[in-house]
């Protein structure tokens, strides 16, 4: 918090604490008798061992054993994690249960369930030295967090869930230039839920002056922001910002305050007794009271070189030294019933005081206070009103306001309190303007509201009564509006249009999934839709064209995925789908080619996703296919070619074994591989090949003398006879169309194993083994330099002459 951001005064604090606080004791009942003490807890209703907690406040029932002798103090909750409200028992009444309303504060929890994933937290009390049983409690619903305060050009961070009254005070800058000065109020907000897709909203309500405040509305907002108009003289306001997520709120107190204002004859404020204090903004500040007997009064204004006059119109008015403020008087009244209690809910204006300031210039400046009898018994408040998790707060006359769905059943709880006596009997009582919505009244604060199957507004009021007939009463104006309608919700091809069924759609790991939703608003209009996934990290927005989700690949699992589905006014819909992988995908482990030459030169050459292999024209390449699959399910391969026109050279000779017969042309051909298991799970595997080489000729072979042609495409052996003593020289003469490959030249003679390589063009010398008739057979072969090869044969026998 910046240098500016002074603490409040202590008179200021006072109030505040006073305002923001309230704590009630509980008188203990006497210890009847020595025996066995026992203590069970429950929650909700008696004998319940589990409860749900969604952000509604939870009832914790500790049954009492006949001896126990308790004291409000003595239940506690271990961590501090839970807060409590202790319930009013009157004196003497038979301790044999307490009953307590508490509430989450702190999140995550310790626990967390193995199976389901919900955090959980256990419950007991301790009275005396008895420990109840311990009560669990699964937390489905995180509160929002309000991570940081921005007012004006201050930042504050917030570390910590709150769910409570949290208070940040601010000294607003003294100097103002004109009446629209104003300082900005922001909100930086997060819902660490899984339901984080529920839109967040904000709702600010100044607690004294509600017309200072401008608060940003629309969906890019969604409340987040406002505007506190300052006004030009001291003053001290208490803003509640309200934080609210599908189940829960949170709730914030920024208090403003100035306490210089703007100079010359202007009236600050003026404090009336002890405790009130009143800013100058108004004509008339009223001022009430039981009884106006005396008050002392107090005036502040920044001005040097005043005089104040006080005058009243039925009392008396003196001037007195105040060291703590330079204008002070004591203010007497004289008019007849001053001291008598009124016995009627009314106000009874009985005097007004006028203080009148003059500078030495000659400007004035006045403030009249109006002093006001009030019964010393005045009606019940009522506080707030809770439909079933919102919490609906305020300080004025204004009704509150609700959105409900048709066919939604709500629970109405009012709470109030009477400020004369914590023991009064108050009376409460529910009415609704449409007959028959309201089904059931399980207690006079609770009321059971059915909302009818079609759009309508209603008029809901609470009633309080005292034991003096003093009454209060507050409207909730109902708005039942239809809620937007998912017409149906594809993943991938298949399309689910019934939506009272689950949804659930059956994947391989590895999938990339597309889910989409169609739906539509009775009301009309555009219409939002929100993707989340419970695994975060797949989650996303995609408005009406669906969510793209990367399924993981490492083991099988169960995903949930929401779709929200909120129109115009803030009504939703919402419709899960259970993604259930539940294959594993089959697995390429590699692909062996055979009749080419990868950059090492060996054959064959083995790869498993793809690969870029050179070829030459008219040479019959075979691909050997190795998959396996993790569930032992039966495999299926199938080959493509990239142009139809040469699928004819693809021939599959069995399972996982193909050839293909490239042309006699250069060219570039994509084969494609893809496997299938009996789940439809798929594999790829993609092979570049380019038909980029010409394989050499080996036109002729000059043996000594004689001249041996071989053609094209036959396969010839000729047969060369020379005495057996004689010595040979082979000569090779080899062509190949790329000009630019240098031939490389081996000649074999399998019958004797006699071999020997020599340069393109050379002559090979071949000497007999003996003087004896034989027959041998020389293989020559011509090789360029990416592999490909032609290879003649010739017979030679030698003969005894």
């Amino acid at each position: 918090m910046k240098s500016n951001s002074a603490l409040v005064p202590g008179s200021v604090i006072v109030v505040l604490v006073g305002m923001l606080w309230v704590w009630c004791t509980t008188k203990a009942p006497t210890k009847p008798e020595e025996t066995v003490p026992a203590i069970k807890i429950s929650v909700g209703e008696k004998g319940t061992k589990e409860a749900f907690f969604t952000g509604t406040p939870l009832t914790m029932i500790v049954e009492l054993g006949d001896t126990i002798q308790y004291t409000p103090d003595a239940v506690s909750f271990h961590k501090g994690e839970a807060t409590f409200l202790l319930p009013k028992i009157p004196e003497g009444t038979p301790t044999a249960e307490l009953e307590y309303r508490f509430f989450w504060t702190v999140m995550p929890l310790g626990g967390q369930d193995s199976v389901t994933g919900t955090f959980f937290d256990t419950i007991s009390a301790r009275i005396g030295l008895e420990e109840s049983n311990v009560v669990k409690v699964f937390v489905t619903n995180l509160p929002p967090e309000i991570r940081t305060l921005v007012v004006g050009d201050t930042t504050v961070p917030v570390s910590e869930h709150v769910y409570g009254d949290h208070v940040y005070a601010f000294h607003v800058d003294s100097i103002i230039h004109s009446e629209s000065t104003s300082v900005p109020l922001e909100l930086k907000v997060r819902d660490s839920d899984p339901d984080d897709a529920y839109r967040l909203f904000a709702t600010w309500q100044p607690l004294v002056n509600e017309d200072l405040l401008y608060v940003e509305s629309g969906p890019p907002t969604r409340g987040l922001e406002a505007a506190y108009r300052l006004p030009l003289t001291n003053f001290i306001d208490t803003i509640q910002v309200t934080l609210q997520d599908h189940h829960t709120h949170v709730v914030t107190h920024v208090v403003l305050f100035r306490t210089g204002g703007k100079a010359s004859t202007h009236i600050d404020s003026i404090i009336v007794g002890g405790d009130s204090t009143y800013t100058s903004g108004f004509a008339s500040m009223l001022y009430r009271t039981v009884s106006t007997s005396s008050k002392r009064l107090r005036l502040f204004t920044p001005a040097q070189n005043l005089t104040v006059e006080w005058t009243a119109s039925h009392g008396t008015v003196r001037t007195v030294s105040d060291n703590n403020a330079p204008f002070a008087a004591v203010y007497a009244c004289t008019s007849d019933g001053c001291t008598e209690p009124l016995t009627e809910d009314t106000t009874v204006v009985v005097d007004t005081v006028v203080a009148e300031l003059t500078s030495n210039g000659g400007e004035v400046s006045t403030a009249s206070i109006v002093f006001a009898k009030v019964p010393s018994n005045h009606s019940p408040e009522i506080d707030s009103i809770l439909v079933d998790t919102v919490m609906l707060r305020n300080k004025n006359t204004n009704p509150f306001r609700y959105l409900a769905a048709v066919r939604d059943t709500l629970v109405l709880r009012a709470f109030y309190h009477d400020a004369e006596s914590e023991t009064e009997n108050l009376t409460a009582d529910w009415r609704s303007s449409t007959p028959g919505r309201i089904v059931e009244k399980p207690q006079q604060d609770i009321a059971v509201y059915a909302c009818a199957d079609e759009a309508y507004i209603d008029t809901l009021t609470i009633e309080v009564l005292d034991s003096l007939n003093f009454v209060v009463e507050k409207r909730l104006i109902l708005t039942v509006t239809p809620r937007p309608i998912i017409d149906s919700i594809a993943v991938e091809d298949s399309v689910f249009h019934d939506m009272q069924k689950p949804v659930v759609y059956e994947a391989s790991l590895g999938d990339t999934l597309m889910i989409s939703g169609h739906a539509h608003s009775p009301r009309g209009g555009e219409i939002e839709m929100v993707f989340n996934c419970a695994t975060e990290a797949l989650s996303g927005k995609a408005g009406l064209t669906g969510l793209r989700y990367f399924a993981l690949s490492d083991t099988l699992y169960r995903d949930t995925c929401a779709i929200l589905v909120t129109d115009r006014a803030d009504m939703h819909t919402e419709k899960e789908v259970w993604l259930n992988f539940v294959n594993y995908p089959p697995q390429i482990d590699s692909v062996v080619i055979m009749g080419v030459r990868n950059v090492s030169g060996s054959i064959p050459i083995s790869f498993s996703s793809s690969a870029v292999l050179s070829a030459t024209a008219g040479a019959t390449l075979t691909f050997q296919l190795y998959a396996s699959d993790k569930d032992q399910e039966v495999l299926q391969d199938e080959w493509d070619v990239s142009d139809p026109s040469r699928l004819g050279l693809l021939k599959k000779v069995s399972a996982f074994l193909v050839e293909y017969r490239c042309l006699e042309q250069f060219y570039t051909e994509n084969l494609s591989l893809k496997i299938t298991d009996g789940f439809g799970a798929e594999a790829f595997a993609d092979i570049d090949v380019t038909i980029n080489n010409w394989a050499p000729s080996l036109d002729s072979i000059l043996v000594g003398d004689s001249v041996y042609l071989f053609q094209n495409g036959v396969d010839t052996t000729p047969l060369h006879r020379a005495p057996a003593d004689s010595v040979l020289v082979l000569t090779d003469y080899a062509d190949d169309r790329d000009t630019d490959d240098d031939l490389t030249v081996n000649y074999e003679f399998p019958n004797t194993g006699r071999a020997r390589s020599l340069a393109s063009g050379a002559a090979h010398s071949y000497a007999p083994l003996s003087d004896s008739a034989y027959v041998d057979t020389a293989v020559v072969t011509v090789e360029d330099q990416r592999g490909a090869s032609a290879t003649r044969r010739i017979i030679i026998q030698f003969v005894k002459q």
